[in-house]
């Protein structure tokens, strides 16, 4: 029987966690880190936190290549118009007018109302229900757009330059754009240089070795 028995705690001085596991002992309860700490792909111990108050937390949203232009056009369905068409239309003579000028028209759901609606492009089955309403539909073209910005594209190209009737200043007036006019500009310079002033050379005397 052993009598005079060290205390634990004198064994186990300088330890961290004083013969316990890692995890648990340390003081801070069963905290399983700080902050967003395992909200990883497989544990998500704060699941229901995150889907009530921080949606959308899990999953992908956007875009991941960036490399292609996204296509911006809003879309609307009939049955969307058709739901709120006291907040689009105003009673016209021929039906209610609805001027959607920024979206495209899908045919997901059916009108009842006659309805004559502007927009930008229309898929074939909205086409065709709108119409077996009774309704029209006015196409509102970007080729206008474009052909604008083309013109002026062109415009901004084909600008005529200033003609310059002395070659000798054209450095001065206008100056060169492409490398034969730069070409032609320095050889014009090289005949207009004055030729510099040889130096007369010096005679080297030669030395005669007297051989033995």
């Amino acid at each position: 029987m052993k009598l005079n028995k060290r205390k634990k705690y004198s064994r186990m001085k300088g330890t961290r966690t004083c013969g316990w596991a890692m995890k648990k002992h340390k003081g801070s309860g069963n905290r399983g880190g700080f902050g967003m700490a395992g909200m990883g792909k497989r544990s998500k111990h704060r699941k229901t936190y995150a889907i009530r108050y921080m949606y959308p937390y899990f999953g992908k949203q956007g875009w991941t290549s960036g490399k292609g232009e996204k296509d911006r056009i809003k879309v609307i369905n009939l049955r969307d118009i058709q739901s709120n068409i006291g907040r689009y239309g105003k009673p016209g003579k021929d039906g209610i007018e609805i001027n959607l000028s920024k979206y495209k028209i899908l045919g997901n759901g059916e009108i009842e109302s006659k309805i004559i609606i502007k927009a930008l492009t229309f898929s074939k089955s909205a086409k065709d229900k709108i119409e077996k309403a009774g309704g029209k539909i006015i196409v509102l073209s970007t080729k206008k757009k474009k052909e604008k910005k083309k013109a002026v594209e062109k415009a901004g190209k084909n600008k005529e330059k200033p003609e310059v009737k002395d070659k000798e200043n054209q450095k001065f007036s206008v100056p060169p754009t492409s490398t034969k006019e730069k070409q032609e500009v320095r050889g014009e310079e090289k005949k207009t240089q004055e030729p510099k002033a040889e130096k007369p050379k010096a005679v080297k005397k030669e030395k005669t070795e007297k051989k033995k």
